[in-house]
């Protein structure tokens, strides 16, 4: 855990663009949702058990983030498989994205501005107020990654989900991520935390696909018998 960032502050910080100061990642609610989930195995608050994922750890941690996830668990009527909790662990993931966004700004990481855009618009974006944080996080996943020094328990946790939420270009690059790729799937299959959650997150992704292809498939055809109909 770099400067003692929680798994999910660190995918958020993985993802931002130090640029413009916005969150990027087309999967960044899923990736998470699985951070959250592999926050919990890792301190042993909830472990797997018969294909589901179970509390073994009802005591808060008093780490905002980490309660809230512990919270959904506990609420549920009955125990969900890791897939379950990546697609919904965090229901609403705006409120997700402020809890952990507030952490980061209260702790001088990240700067809330608010600007303009389209002149009469505004939004708000997170520079960083300290960029020492997320430039050591980088360069401990990169050098991982490359295989430069060896992949602790929470670096091989945090590569696995960058791989399996289609996340890994936003931490290395592009190029980094082609020369890594095959160390990057070693490191996840050999961890006992990121390989299941990692292939759980990567699953929900192919669902997504899949529901979206036939989307458009139904589309098209319905389409096209419209055409022929005229």
């Amino acid at each position: 855990m770099a400067d003692g960032l929680l798994l999910p502050e660190e995918a958020l910080l993985l993802s931002l663009n130090d640029e413009t100061g916005r969150f990027e990642g087309a999967h960044l609610h899923y990736l998470l949702n699985a951070a959250g989930l592999a926050e919990l195995l890792l301190r042993a608050r909830v472990a797997e058990e018969g294909g589901s994922i179970v509390v073994r750890d009802r005591a808060p941690t008093g780490a905002a983030p980490v309660d809230i996830a512990l919270d959904r668990l506990l609420a549920s009527p009955k125990p969900e498989p890791a897939r379950a909790w990546v697609r919904h662990l965090y229901r609403d993931r705006d409120t997700l994205v402020d809890v952990l966004v507030g952490g980061l700004v209260r702790r001088l990481i990240l700067e809330a501005r608010e600007q303009r855009y389209l002149w009469i618009f505004r939004r708000t974006v997170y520079p960083a107020a300290d960029a020492g944080p997320e430039h050591d996080l980088r360069a401990q996943v990169l050098a991982t990654a490359r295989g430069e020094r060896e992949a602790d328990e929470r670096l091989a946790v945090l590569l696995s989900l960058l791989e399996g939420g289609r996340s890994l270009g936003l931490a290395l690059g592009r190029d980094d991520e082609k020369a890594c790729r095959e160390r990057v799937a070693a490191i996840r299959a050999a961890s006992a935390v990121g390989a299941p959650v990692a292939g759980a997150l990567a699953a929900v992704l192919r669902e997504n696909d899949a529901a979206a292809a036939s989307a458009a498939s139904a589309a098209t055809m319905s389409a096209a018998v419209t055409v022929v109909n005229t």
